[in-house]
């Protein structure tokens, strides 16, 4: 099983249970313990059912699985009965006849939106002289709605 020890930078290393020399990051034992088991191939090791990064001697298995301490999270989930739902599920209210959403409504269309809207428009995939033509137009459609609008 791994030993955690405390760094002076709050950062938590563990002990390889392959290689003791081995002082890894929590955050990257799980990396680290695919590495070294593919290394140890010939060591007697067997994996925790409980917590799969505790893996220890084939000898000391049994005695583990007593005293794990993930095993207690493992049988509060089964002793826990389910837990009944909170609240009901809202009810279901069909809409007042003759209200539909889909009568007399018009789509949006942006292009036509913004032929109308002061804002500037950009023509692109056209050749030079096409967006030349396209920019000396939106300047004059740009004058005439400043100058309708302040009128």
């Amino acid at each position: 099983m791994s030993i955690p020890t405390k760094v002076h930078d709050y950062s938590t290393f563990l002990q390889c249970p392959y290689n003791a020399s081995h002082r890894i990051l929590e955050s990257r034992f799980q990396t680290h313990l695919v590495k070294c088991r593919q290394q140890y191939k010939g060591e007697q090791k067997e994996t925790c059912a409980f917590n799969h990064t505790h893996i220890v001697n084939k000898s000391e298995l049994e005695h583990h699985l007593k005293t794990c301490v993930d095993r207690k999270h493992f049988e509060r989930s089964i002793q826990e009965p389910e837990k009944p739902i909170s609240h009901p599920p809202p009810e279901f209210k069909p809409l007042p006849d003759g209200e539909d959403w889909d009568v007399d409504v018009q789509a949006y269309n942006p292009a036509e939106y913004a032929t109308k809207a002061p804002v500037l428009r950009s023509l692109q995939g056209a050749s030079k002289a096409v967006r030349k033509q396209f920019r000396n137009d939106e300047r004059k459609r740009l004058r005439q709605l400043k100058s309708n609008g302040s009128e």
